[in-house]
């Protein structure tokens, strides 16, 4: 359950149409400034463009998540993406999840490089580079300093 809610929560808070802070998208991982990425290209989803169909779930659950039509089928038409969500025994909360994960690949797959995901991977990229080479500099630092106190 725990890393259910781990995922669940990567994807309602990495979607701006979600996020209600003004000032950072939040991701599993770390906060980055919402200025820094790019939205301009970020696609907008049209109710005539999405065939929705609901079907009967499965899973850990038995006969209830079995017999229950909660699970959401989501087809964009014109790309051909489709996503398919079971996450929750609501179907209206299943809903709204599999639009997000249909926003966020639709992203990736129209802007390839310049998607909301992959800018936000290269930002934390450059952060982690950032990050050891301070690092790397105060361990030298300190070697020096423990050469020049003679400590071994």
């Amino acid at each position: 359950m725990g890393t259910f809610r781990v995922i669940l929560r990567k994807y309602i808070f990495s979607l701006p149409s979600l996020n209600e802070s003004k000032g950072f998208a939040t991701t599993s991982c770390s906060n980055i400034r919402r200025d820094q990425l790019d939205f301009t290209n970020f696609p907008k989803l049209d109710d005539k463009d999405l065939e929705e169909s609901f079907i009967k779930g499965g899973g850990p659950g038995g006969q209830k998540v079995n017999k229950s039509v909660n699970c959401v089928q989501l087809r964009h038409v014109p790309t051909g993406l489709i996503v398919k969500v079971h996450h929750s025994r609501f179907q209206h909360d299943n809903r709204k999840i599999a639009r997000e994960l249909l926003l966020e690949r639709l992203d990736e797959h129209l802007n390839k490089d310049m998607s909301i995901s992959n800018q936000k991977k290269r930002l934390l990229a450059e952060k982690s580079k950032r990050s050891s080479s301070k690092q790397s500099k105060f361990a030298k630092m300190k070697a020096m300093w423990k050469e020049r106190e003679g400590i071994t």
